[in-house]
């Protein structure tokens, strides 16, 4: 697959990576203070760099991606822009990060041959912006539940009190978390102990509990 076969099809059939979307402009090979763009969506308000790879993202791509994306949103700063990075792998460790920092990562192995196939990646499409929606409204929602604490609650110099005011700031958010991601399962975590340096994260089940690694993870 060529970057230029990629271009045109995402171009000509937009509606694969916007399915819910009304778009509005697009353009390909815009540029802008000397940089190209691959393609360049207005999606219900909202503007769309879509950054193009026609190989695995490796690691020395991730801090040209990085740069490039604040140079769009400095210079795109008026729409406030968001970035597609479309490639055949994406290793799942990059894309977590990347993802983190607000860059949606979609992963395109070759040019669809028939409408299933594009319906397929449209419909990966639809779950990722189901995800971002998610965690845009629990990120709202923490932020209301956050309100009365200070940054110093957070910080160094851990007491008994900081640590019954998390842990009922966290007994709070359980409910909002369960309701946001009812497909999995939720296991809380819990600091024991408050006069010491080193903090055991117990996990409910009692081969495991009390050690002093982080042996568990779950959403």
């Amino acid at each position: 697959m060529q970057e230029r076969e990629l271009q045109e099809f995402l171009y000509d059939h937009p509606g694969v990576l916007f399915p819910k979307g009304k778009i509005t402009e697009k353009a390909k090979e815009y540029q802008i203070k000397g940089k190209r763009i691959d393609l360049l969506f207005m999606v219900d308000g909202i503007r769309y760099i879509v950054e193009l790879k026609a190989r695995t993202i490796e690691r020395e791509d991730i801090g040209k991606i990085i740069e490039y994306y604040g140079f769009m949103k400095e210079y795109l700063d008026e729409s406030n822009p968001r970035m597609i990075l479309v490639a055949p792998n994406i290793p799942l460790f990059r894309s977590t990060f990347l993802e983190e920092l607000g860059i949606r990562c979609v992963v395109i192995k070759e040019i669809p041959k028939n409408q299933h196939e594009s319906e397929k990646i449209a419909d990966k499409m639809r779950k990722s912006i189901k995800r971002e929606v998610e965690s845009e409204s629990l990120s709202r929602l923490i932020g209301n539940q956050m309100e009365g604490f200070t940054r110093d609650d957070f910080l160094s110099g851990i007491n008994p009190v900081k640590v019954a005011k998390t842990s009922h700031l966290l007994k709070d958010l359980l409910p909002l978390v369960e309701k946001q991601y009812s497909e999995f399962e939720i296991t809380p975590y819990k600091i024991t102990r408050s006069n010491s340096m080193d903090f055991d994260l117990e996990y409910n089940n009692p081969s495991c509990s009390g050690e002093p690694n982080f042996t568990h993870g779950d959403v």
